[in-house]
């Protein structure tokens, strides 16, 4: 009977084809050092044997894993999805395998990701920050692990790099349209202001009206978290404290749907912020803020990939990613 728990190793397939370890390795390692025919003999034992190469141990080796690793707060929304994509593409064409976590926007799943990667030895990685608390970075940096923001910036007070969309253009773009329908009391559906991206479009937003000659108006700007339920809830109470709106400018599209179907009965304007509608189908057309993701990956990438080539430090780099309106 066959130990589901011993790993098959190179000694295992050396003794199988009569050659040395050191002859194995070469030939896994496609070596021109070997002929083709002792290459091909020994690679075919090797997948007869379901031979798994022990990443682990040669990172130790090397001190280089070749994984990167992507630290999100909601793998389940779909700009998230794109990104996952769009990386995981990029790295695997430069031979690195990547690693994915979600930390459902808590600071102690993203502090225990963090420390789910230095554990398993990767060699970067990508991050979009919860900014709730700033343990899980400050612990990669004490672990001299490179990293970069993807989606929120950097404090004044830290020291990473960061790419970014320009959210407060994206906030006045989707104001200025609004008002140019028509609407002045603007609802604006955000998130948690100590996320640098939510905080930046309200920026956009207050801009944007102040432009159009509009007061600010505390009682239209109402945060909360990216779940139906609770967009719901809060429309709800705003219904009953008889706030009201003639427009929404929504943090995300995710947002911008559940607004919709809430105000199926009597639409308002609208404008959400991701532009998911130019990668996936969706049942309805919506005007959204959108921006050149394939550009922000490259970016991101090679920030990191830079980051691991570095010789000696250098300064933190931060990028911005130009926004645009997508009318629909």
């Amino acid at each position: 009977m066959t130990d589901r728990n011993k790993r098959v190793t190179l000694k295992d397939i050396a003794l199988k084809a009569g050659t040395s370890a050191n002859t194995v390795s070469l030939a896994l390692r496609d070596s021109p050092l070997l002929a083709d025919d002792t290459k091909k003999r020994i690679q075919q034992i090797a997948r007869n044997m379901k031979y798994v190469n022990n990443a682990l141990a040669g990172s130790l080796r090397s001190g280089c894993s070749h994984t990167i690793a992507i630290i999100l707060g909601d793998i389940s929304n779909p700009l998230f999805a794109i990104k996952i994509k769009e990386l995981e593409g990029y790295f695997r064409a430069r031979n690195y395998k990547t690693l994915i976590l979600n930390t459902d926007e808590d600071p102690d799943q993203e502090l225990s990701a963090a420390q789910t990667v230095i554990g398993n030895h990767v060699d970067g990685v990508v991050i979009c920050p919860c900014q709730k608390s700033r343990q899980s970075l400050e612990l990669m940096q004490e672990y001299n692990l490179p990293f970069v923001l993807m989606g929120r910036a950097a404090k004044e007070d830290e020291a990473f790099d960061s790419v970014v969309w320009n959210d407060r253009k994206g906030g006045m773009l989707a104001t200025q349209y609004l008002v140019k329908r028509g609407c002045k009391r603007i609802l604006m559906l955000g998130a948690s202001d100590y996320i640098s991206s939510a905080a930046e479009r309200e920026r956009g937003y207050r801009a944007a009206l102040k432009e159009a000659g509009l007061t600010f108006d505390p009682t239209l700007v109402c945060r909360c978290a990216p779940f139906q339920a609770d967009i719901s809830l809060q429309l709800d109470r705003l219904h009953a404290e008889g706030v009201e709106y003639d427009g929404l400018f929504c943090f995300s599209d995710l947002i911008a749907w559940e607004a919709a179907r809430y105000h199926r009965d009597h639409p308002l304007p609208l404008v959400g912020f991701d532009d998911i509608q130019a990668f996936y189908s969706v049942p309805f057309d919506m005007t959204s803020i959108g921006a050149n993701v394939k550009d922000e990956v490259r970016t991101v990438a090679e920030l990191l990939l830079g980051r691991l080539a570095a010789s000696e430090p250098r300064p933190a780099v931060h990028r911005v990613i130009d926004t645009f309106l997508v009318s629909r």
